[in-house]
């Protein structure tokens, strides 16, 4: 079995069959997730996916026009495709009012010939450990916990038809938990965004939600005369 062509060997490719300028990356996703409900872990899994973008540009009544294609890809065999699809946009489009010329290469640091970083599952260890001690809890206190946690590396490997050849590489994560009261009539949500999940507390994000839970809870007032009813208070209507 062929081994899987690298993404910078993509870019190559892409470039190497354009008719037109061009410029176009590949994009290596790697993604982990866990998700809840109930109290209870469900499902938990990783994710790998390539992408390839490219923006072609032609003249078009002596002026710039420009054409736009992503595409998911498996491999080499899908990359004219996507090329050609870009070119056809370019040569049929009208001419962009505000074109300039495509960037030329420039020194910087990044280093093409890196492989893609990537995540797993490991990294949502700890979340998975706090999460245990958080359902028990809510158990204890009459709440249910339904949320999902996302961690995500995405590898970019840009080049153009100047030369031009840049590697960036962005982390992103996610929690979004939702606890509810265990009759379903409250409902309190918070969200956090990480790169490495290193500083999410599981516990702290809990403890707000049951606060912002207890605010909805229904309270009654009291007169300081025994012999006056309790009241409970209602939103005004206007």
């Amino acid at each position: 079995m062929n081994a899987a062509p690298r993404p910078q060997d993509l870019v190559e490719q892409a470039l190497s069959v354009a008719t037109l300028p061009c410029v176009l990356w590949v994009s290596e996703r790697a993604e982990a997730n866990l998700r809840w409900a109930n109290n209870a872990l469900i499902t938990n899994g990783e994710i790998r996916s390539r992408s390839l973008t490219v923006t072609a540009m032609a003249e078009v009544e002596g002026r710039t026009a420009a054409g736009t294609v992503i595409e998911e890809i498996a491999g080499a065999e899908d990359v004219v495709a996507v090329v050609a699809a870009a070119e056809d946009l370019a040569r049929t489009g009208r001419p962009a009012e505000d074109a300039s010329p495509m960037v030329e290469n420039y020194p910087h640091h990044d280093v093409w010939t890196e492989p893609p970083e990537t995540t797993s599952i490991d990294i949502l260890g700890e979340l998975a450990k706090g999460l245990g001690v958080a359902f028990e809890n809510a158990h204890a206190a009459r709440q249910l916990l339904f949320g999902f946690a996302e961690h995500g590396v995405a590898t970019t490997y840009l080049g153009s038809s100047t030369g031009l050849r840049r590697r960036g590489v962005q982390r992103t994560g996610k929690l979004e938990l939702n606890a509810k009261t265990a009759d379903l009539a409250s409902s309190a949500w918070l969200g956090r965004t990480t790169r490495d999940f290193s500083d999410v507390d599981v516990a702290e994000a809990v403890e707000e939600l049951s606060t912002r839970l207890s605010w909805q809870q229904p309270s009654w007032i009291c007169l300081p005369d025994a012999t006056r009813p309790c009241y409970r208070p209602a939103p005004l209507r206007t």
